[in-house]
């Protein structure tokens, strides 16, 4: 009888163990971690290094999707500049001033450059280092440069 009863706490007490190391591991598991978000991505009309570009260019930067300033608010069209700089010569040259319009949800910008010099050298930078994504995500910085024609067409 004694063994009976002995065998019985052993089925209970196993039973409560495994109960027990049932709740724990659940508990401790991990929540699936959700995929990174992918960079939003940058895109300029003009080519990097293409040569003999109208002087009075419109240029439009593209973004995968809309970005926001570092502290996660929409970037108004008077801060573009500080994110976004076109200077003459190269990406050290004598910075150029313009004017920026935001377009299809805060995703396009476009700038018309009036008066651009025959055959010079021009860059455009856009710092994504300045931005970020709704989520946080990175958004890519892209420079480029790029050649007035060298005579009026």
């Amino acid at each position: 009888m004694y063994n009976k009863v002995l065998k019985n706490k052993m089925k209970i007490t196993n039973k409560v163990f495994i109960l027990l190391v049932f709740i724990i591991l659940s508990c401790s598991k991990e929540k699936p971690v959700p995929p990174l978000a992918k960079d939003i991505t940058v895109s300029i009309n003009i080519k990097d290094k293409e040569k003999n570009v109208n002087i009075e260019p419109i240029i439009v930067i593209d973004f995968s999707d809309k970005v926001y300033d570092l502290q996660g608010k929409e970037v108004e069209e008077s801060k573009i500049k500080e994110f976004i700089s076109i200077k003459e010569d190269s990406a050290d040259g004598t910075p150029l001033s313009f004017n920026a319009k935001w377009s299809n949800a805060n995703k396009r910008i476009t700038i018309k450059l009036n008066n651009l010099k025959y055959n010079s050298d021009y860059s455009i930078k856009v710092d994504g280092d300045k931005l970020k994504g709704k989520k946080g995500e990175k958004v890519d910085s892209k420079d480029i440069s790029f050649s007035t024609a060298k005579t009026p067409a």
